[in-house]
Parts: structure tokens; C-alpha cells; sequence
């Protein structure tokens, strides 16, 4: 798998973090294949975010992740946007080529 395309976030009811069992065997497509991520309608919700610092975390080859932003608008839309690019740029990421696109 060279490309993964999500047209839908994640529901805000996910448990999803980093210790979720989904990530104790990361496939070995995710590490020595996957180079673009698309993520459409994203919200900002945590299980969102903990799946996009996965990817990034273990993408070894990963060139590109473009993260389209949900029409649906909230009063806090902004902030989120802030907060959500400042964990994105603190964290490491496996792959040093990676640009990370907000539309």
C-alpha cells in the first residue's frame, strides 16, 4: 500500500490512543511502503490526532500527508487548528522527508 485515503474523521467516541491494541503490530506496509495519507473532514478529535502521530511515528517512507479540514464549522475551529499544528511539529517523526499539508 503506497497511498491511504480517508474520506471521514474519526468519531469523537473512538478510544483510540497510542497504547490501543491496533498498534502493537504495525503492518509492514505502514513502514516500508506507505508514502501519502490523505485525511478528509478531519475535526481535531483525539483519536484523530493519535492516529495521525501513529502514521507519522512509523511511516518510514511517508512523503506526504495533507489533512483537509471539515466544512463544519465551530467557534473553537481556530484554536484547535493551533493546537493540533504545535503537537504535530513537537513530535518526532520517522520519516524525515514527510511534509505534513493543513488544507
Amino acid at each position: 500500500m503506497r497511498s491511504l485515503l480517508l474520506v471521514q474523521g474519526f468519531e469523537t467516541y473512538m478510544p483510540l490512543d497510542e497504547k490501543h491494541s491496533i498498534w502493537s503490530s504495525t503492518p509492514v506496509c505502514m513502514l516500508k511502503c506507505l508514502r501519502t495519507v490523505t485525511l478528509k473532514n478531519f475535526h481535531g478529535y483525539s483519536s484523530e490526532i493519535c492516529f495521525i502521530k501513529c502514521v507519522l511515528k512509523y511511516a518510514c517512507v511517508l512523503e506526504m500527508m495533507d489533512i483537509w479540514w471539515s466544512t463544519w464549522v465551530r467557534a473553537s475551529k481556530e484554536q484547535i487548528m493551533v493546537r493540533v499544528k504545535k503537537e504535530l511539529e513537537m513530535m518526532k517523526m520517522s520519516s524525515t522527508a514527510c511534509v505534513v499539508k493543513f488544507s
